[in-house]
């Protein structure tokens, strides 16, 4: 027999060249002598590499394939149609064979195509790590119609030639040869070298510990893993995370840096000996035990111990393989920590390679923290409750957190008790966990018809060494009449440079239609003052129509004051209130401490005019501030169309807040803004706003904020609709009207307070260039607007008729200054009237004024006289005295500061002040 020998070889690891034996020709003929159990030969160019949408370049010369890929050659005709096996006698077969000389470290001609392949489920240094793995059949395969275990082929059979080379082949020189019909094929292919065999560094700074204050360790790499503190009693993970991936901790992605597949070894080893007995902990339920460990319910283990996972799921499987890791492992040290294990240190260290051929070494050390039979008073309060309805039980949630042991617990006062983990209650002494609730009861339901009425019930806890009171009362006899009082002066969330602070209020005594009981007589013990939570003392004086006083001492920093009722037998009431007040170190500190600006806004520009929510559960004030930081400025044609109106909460945070999502660029300047606080009580708060030459809006502050500025509530715009250089602006005491003090005079806008629809402009005067405005209602209801002229300080009312308008009357005042005083300018800032008791204010540069406006319908003259805070100020813009609140306000742009003012003693105290 004649045979042929064809041979197909890579250049460096691919099919780069076919070559056929120098006797052969292109067109071997069948010998005549041979039978038919011999297809048909087949050609070099029959075996056609087909692609792989993996690696698309596996074919091209010197290319080195990636393992884990299938490098196929498909036997196919000269128009690239699949060739069958021809030329066979009916039902025979031919038998072809598939050999290779790779050795067994993977070099080309060097044995007998058994490799050594690593073992996926060992670790490098394990004595079966290497294991054999045979290249003909298994690796060099000739697939038969598909079939990769055939070894012979029928009449119409397909064929194709493969490499299916495995993961973690590097650098493995695959050589196979193939018998076939008489002709030997020779085909290679190489794999990719290893080139990544030292792994990145890890990053154990995610973790999961219960009572511990953070939940990541620092940023950089950590070598030195400590956590303290840590509570007893709890499964503690320290999870490895990418270094790559910090911004998505919670998606770590585990060991990095080396090639797919390829491990690298390491050393854990436990330094302490403490251990726990398996119990089925609930906190194990998901964790796997350590290498050579196999959890058994009363068996004793290590604290301390890590897994190797195949991925950072905590339901992920266990990798079979112990101290070594590969790409994409998830390793976590785990500490199981037994009850009462207080004050005990768990460490363990870890030892992975680096590239200098070293072993970098990771410590871990726990600590526990110290038994703490301590709760934490900050939390505990059993709290004070006053009129508690009659005829069911009244229940108290306790907070009891911060201590870490089993605590005594006892109860005592009348008609008390506490219940543990929602069992019984019971007044018996007992014991608490850390993690257990608590709740205490007042037994309302069991008290006789006698002493229903204002009951008492003081419970005194105990908790290891710390007891706690509380203090509840139910309602009183509704024929009983009701002490009520109200703080005057200050606001709460104020602060002062002062050693002192004045309280004052107003007690009265109010008597429903069922009350029978004569109305006692109040003094100073009915009202009481803590500060800082000592004892109370009584108010300084009280007058006959109940307005109190009393001097506070203030520590630095943050002080808490307490009023409360104490009401005279047959008298309800009784209720305490709270208030912050703040004393400054200087009088040019900034307040509050934490104040900052809002996003984008590098500092406060000129502070042109402000109003208050006086409905809202605490005051919200709303400040314009133009942009500039020079009035001079203010009209450039550059510093135009960049105004904004900024929120401020003293109740929340010392953060200054955008109202407008974007600055008004709508109008060239915003000089005034005001708000209805003789709006009824839950209706929407809608926020005016007049342009300079553009438009008058409302915005519905009731609304999600930043708002958007381009979409108000309602708006009319154009020079006969709306005011002209529009100054100030202020809502009537009917919250149906808007007046507005501009170029042409005093004008009005009707107002919808149910939608902010507002009404074309209708003026009351000509007076022209109006600067200031406020409002005043006689006991007869007449409303009477103030105004002053811009050019000068000429002052006019006008007494307003509700029914027409246009019969509105406007009269000159006569206006009399101090001697010596002169207006900023010559010219008027603001004004204001208290609405209760008529007592008016007026505010310019650093003076703040006052006069009485009760009877300004008969003598027709503004007397000015000096309040007692009058010269201390920089440079005021805005005066407000609004319905809701007491205290006077003021805008001061110069201090770039919110002051108030005790509008019958003239103490002053700061709301806001930036000091940049």
């Amino acid at each position: 027999m004649n045979t042929q020998i064809t041979k197909l070889k890579p250049l460096s690891a691919m099919i780069a060249t076919i070559m056929l034996s120098a006797c052969g020709s292109d067109s071997p003929q069948r010998p005549e002598h041979m039978d038919d159990t011999i297809p048909d030969a087949l050609l070099a160019s029959n075996f056609v590499a087909q692609e792989n949408i993996d690696v698309p370049n596996w074919s091209e010369e010197g290319a080195q394939v990636p393992s884990g890929q299938a490098y196929i050659w498909s036997v196919l005709d000269s128009d690239g149609n699949p060739l069958p096996v021809t030329g066979l006698s009916k039902f025979a077969n031919h038998k072809f064979t598939v050999t290779s000389t790779t050795g067994e470290n993977g070099a080309a001609d060097a044995g007998d195509g058994t490799v050594l392949v690593p073992n996926e489920l060992r670790c490098p240094g394990d004595e079966d790590f290497m294991i054999p793995e045979t290249v003909p059949y298994n690796i060099a395969q000739l697939r038969v119609d598909g079939f990769k275990t055939r070894q012979s082929v029928n009449n119409t059979d397909t064929l194709d030639f493969a490499f299916e080379i495995p993961e973690n082949r590097y650098g493995v020189e695959y050589q196979a040869q193939l018998e076939y019909a008489g002709d030997t094929f020779d085909f290679a292919i190489k794999t990719q070298d290893l080139e990544n065999i030292v792994p990145d560094y890890l990053l154990f700074n995610r973790f999961v510990a219960e009572y511990y204050p953070e939940k990541s360790l620092d940023d950089t790499v950590p070598t030195d893993i400590k956590l303290s503190n840590v509570a007893q009693g709890q499964l503690v993970k320290i999870r490895l995370n990418s270094q790559y991936d910090n911004d998505n901790p919670d998606f770590p992605i585990g060991v990095d840096g080396l090639d797919p597949f390829y491990k690298v070894n390491f050393q854990f080893n436990s330094i302490t000996e403490q251990t726990f007995v398996y119990d089925e902990q609930e906190e194990l339920a998901n964790d796997f035990p350590g290498p050579d460990m196999e959890f058994e319910v009363g068996q004793e283990y290590p604290s301390i111990w890590y897994v190797n996972r195949q991925t950072s799921s905590a339901t992920s499987a266990l990798n079979p393989y112990g101290a070594c890791a590969k790409l994409g492992d998830f390793i976590e040290v785990l500490v199981m920590i037994p009850e009462q294990a207080f004050a005990e240190t768990y460490q363990a260290k870890l030892q992975w390679p680096n590239a200098a051929g070293d072993m970098d070494q990771y410590s871990f050390t726990i600590s526990t923290a110290a038994e703490d039979a301590l709760v934490d008073e900050s939390k505990l309060d059993i709290g004070k409750v006053y009129d508690l309805p009659l005829g069911e039980d009244h229940l108290v949630p306790v907070t009891v957190e911060g201590f870490n042991t089993s605590l005594p617990i006892s109860i005592a006062g009348t008609g008390v008790s506490y219940s543990i983990d929602g069992g019984e209650f019971t007044t018996e002494p007992g014991v608490i966990v850390p993690g257990q609730t608590l709740e205490l009861k007042y037994d309302i339901s069991n008290l006789s018809a006698e002493n229903q009425y204002y009951a008492v019930f003081e419970p005194v806890l105990t908790l290891g060494e710390l007891s706690f009171t509380g203090y509840a009362r139910t309602i009183p006899d509704p024929a009983w009449p009701v002490l009520k009082n109200t703080l005057e002066f200050p606001m709460s969330g104020v602060a002062t440079d002062g050693a002192t602070a004045t309280l004052r209020g107003i007690a009265s005594v109010a008597v429903s239609e069922a009350a029978t009981a004569s109305t006692p007589t109040l003094d100073t013990s009915n009202i009481q003052v803590s500060v800082n939570g000592g004892e109370f003392e009584n108010v300084e004086s009280i007058d006959a129509n109940g307005a109190w006083q009393i001097s506070i001492t203030l520590a630095e920093g943050e002080n808490s004051v307490v009023y409360k009722d104490e009401p005279p037998k047959g008298l309800a009431g009784g209720i305490s209130h709270e208030l912050k007040i703040t004393k400054l170190a200087s009088a040019d500190a900034t307040f509050p401490a934490d104040f900052t600006l809002p996003d984008g806004v590098d500092a406060l520009g000129l502070l042109q005019d402000m109003t208050v929510d006086t409905k809202a559960a605490n005051p919200v004030f709303y400040i314009v501030d133009q942009n500039e930081t020079l009035r001079d400025d203010l009209f450039n044609n550059d510093n135009k169309r960049d105004d904004q109106v900024l929120i401020f909460t003293p109740s929340k945070s010392g953060e200054l807040t955008n109202l407008y999502s974007s600055l008004i660029t709508t109008a060239e300047y915003v000089f005034d803004i005001s708000l209805s606080n003789n709006r009824a009580v839950g209706s929407t708060p809608f926020l005016f706003h007049s342009e300079h030459w553009a438009s008058a809006r409302t915005y519905d502050l009731s609304s999600e904020t930043p708002l958007d500025v381009t979409l108000p509530a309602s708006e009319v715009k154009g020079g006969t609709t709306t005011g002209k250089s529009t100054v100030k602006s202020t809502f009537s005491f009917d919250d149906d009207k808007v007046y507005v003090a501009g170029n042409s005079g005093l004008g009005v806008h009707t107002f919808d307070p149910v939608t902010g629809a507002l009404g074309d402009i209708e003026y009351l005067n000509s007076i022209g260039s109006v600067r200031t405005i406020a409002i005043y209602q006689d006991a007869s209801g007449t409303e009477f607007v103030f105004v002053s002229s811009r050019n000068n300080a000429n002052t006019w009312v006008v007494e307003v008729d509700a029914n027409d308008l246009s019969n509105s009357v406007t009269t000159p005042l006569t206006l009399e200054v101090p001697d010596g005083f002169a207006f900023d300018g010559g010219k008027m800032e603001d004004m204001a009237i208290n609405p209760v008791t008529g007592q008016g204010f007026v505010a310019d540069g650093t003076s703040l004024l006052t006069f009485d406006a009760t009877n300004i319908a008969a003598n027709k003259t503004i007397t000015l006289t000096h309040t007692p805070s009058s010269g201390e100020y920089g440079e005021l813009m805005t005066v407000l005295s609004e319905p809701g609140l007491s205290p006077l306000l003021l805008l001061d742009n110069s201090d770039k500061a919110i002051y108030v003012v005790d509008q019958m003693t003239g103490e002053r105290m700061t709301v806001l002040k930036f000091v940049e």
